[in-house]
């Protein structure tokens, strides 16, 4: 028996590798050196703290990019005017929707046109008679060239400025309060009076889907004392 174990060599197929299993055929052997830090089966996962963070900020990036974009497309477009007269600077405008579309010019402005007022008569049975009125100036064609006018949003010429005064405003210092007061109170809806306005400011905006002029002024005359009535309303409504 000692001579048989004397004889016995080591089976090198049955050497222990380092996972305390033989190798099979063919194996090789090696000996496996992680680089310095942390081993693969060790390394934080991808959603650490400082991802997170990088993560939020590019999609709160992207949110505000998009909604930009949005803003930009829900925008009216930036209105473009018709040159006005060198006497008229715009002082105020605005061009978008939660603050509306509108602009003002300031300036001393001499325009000639026809005063016109006019009232809701309505059908001559009813006993109820508008007394109230609008008044709005309509400048002729030479001195709607001195008037910004809109030319794209809403685009609409300068054929009727609104004036911010009614009827009973504006009529006693032309015609007389009596003569006024006879116009009020008639049944007639419409009366045109020949105008020269000195203009201090001039505005217009986008209200009911309608584009709008209105002027302030500091002082209005007569230019003939005839005073032409006409059949209908042509300013009344939205």
């Amino acid at each position: 028996m000692g001579d048989i174990a004397a004889k016995v060599t080591p089976n090198s197929a049955l050497n222990r590798s380092a996972n305390g299993r033989p190798p099979g055929p063919g194996r090789r052997h090696a000996d496996i050196v992680c680089a310095p830090g942390l081993a693969p089966s060790r390394r934080r996962p991808v959603n650490s703290a400082l991802g997170r963070m990088k993560h939020t900020a590019s999609a709160l990036i992207a949110a505000l990019a998009t909604a930009g974009a949005a803003v930009a497309a829900d925008s009216p477009p930036v209105t473009r005017f018709s040159p006005p007269d060198p006497a008229l600077r715009l002082v105020e405008r605005s061009d978008s929707y939660d603050k509306g579309s509108f602009a003002k010019w300031s300036g001393t402005l001499t325009l000639t046109g026809k005063l016109v007022v006019e009232f809701d008569r309505g059908p001559p049975e009813e006993p109820e008679a508008d007394t109230a009125g609008v008044a709005v100036f309509e400048p002729d064609a030479k001195s709607r060239a001195r008037l910004p006018a809109a030319l794209n949003y809403y685009a609409a010429p300068v054929s009727t400025v609104w004036l911010e005064k009614t009827p009973l405003d504006v009529l006693p210092s032309l015609i007389g309060r009596t003569r006024a007061l006879q116009i009020i109170r008639s049944k007639v809806p419409r009366y045109e009076l020949a105008v020269s306005v000195q203009v201090t400011s001039f505005s217009t905006s986008v209200e009911c889907d309608h584009r709008s002029y209105s002027l302030e002024y500091a002082a209005i005359t007569l230019v003939r004392p005839k005073v032409l009535a006409q059949v209908q309303a042509k300013n009344l409504g939205c």
